[in-house]
């Protein structure tokens, strides 16, 4: 329960430790998260410290380019604190409900026509076929290109959904988060509900200022 030996020891598998690899570093930060998790009924700061190591969960797998995977966390922990039915009390159940949910393909927390997990009625969502305007150019041409590159980019910021349809220069199954990619994650937060130091982190993430500083407070 020493939290800041374990703050010590995430900085040293991310920075310092001699047999790094990705896997690794990840396996580290879902450790902690499930042990900060076991320790929450019984101590309620805890909850600063779950955020914290989730905030750096997600920050490690955008800045290694997993950025769909880093999104679709934050969209289902989100869902699941802030938007969930107020009918659910068992933890079993909002777990299988919440599979049902995000299995469904609904919209999510920051993508057009989503109305929240315990809003949601849309059982059989539209297929979205993504289209790009701009092409790789066959010619060597630099602004071409980066008008290309550009544009992928930004519709790389949300994951997709398997419902989407397919482009034919691109191949990345990391672009659909599936729930097994955040199973694990969900159930760490069982016992956390909205809370400030939750949305403050998603801010932080998303490179915007906090809801609590002095001068937004209101």
């Amino acid at each position: 329960e020493f939290i800041s030996l374990w703050v010590k020891f995430l900085d040293f598998c991310q920075t310092d430790s001699p047999d790094f690899t990705f896997g690794k570093c990840l396996a580290t930060h879902e450790e902690y998260l499930r042990h900060v998790s076991s320790l929450i009924p019984l101590r309620p700061n805890m909850v600063q410290v779950l955020v914290y190591i989730f905030l750096r969960l997600t920050l490690l797998y955008r800045e290694a380019g997993y950025s769909e995977i880093a999104v679709g966390l934050w969209q289902s922990v989100l869902e699941f604190c802030c938007f969930k039915p107020e009918f659910l009390d068992d933890t079993d159940e909002s777990l299988s409900l919440f599979r049902e949910f995000w299995e469904s393909e609904a919209p999510r927390i920051g993508e057009d026509g989503a109305k929240g997990w315990s809003n949601n009625t849309n059982s059989d969502p539209d297929t979205i076929t993504t289209q790009y305007s701009a092409n790789f150019p066959l010619a060597s041409n630099v602004t071409s290109w980066v008008e290309a590159e550009r544009e992928r980019i930004m519709e790389s910021q949300l994951p997709w959904r398997s419902l989407d349809g397919s482009i034919p220069d691109i191949d990345d199954p990391y672009k659909v988060t599936l729930f097994c990619d955040v199973d694990q994650i969900i159930r760490s937060f069982r016992n956390l509900a909205q809370s400030d130091e939750l949305i403050d982190a998603f801010l932080y993430f998303s490179h915007l200022p906090h809801l609590t500083f002095p001068s937004n407070i209101q």
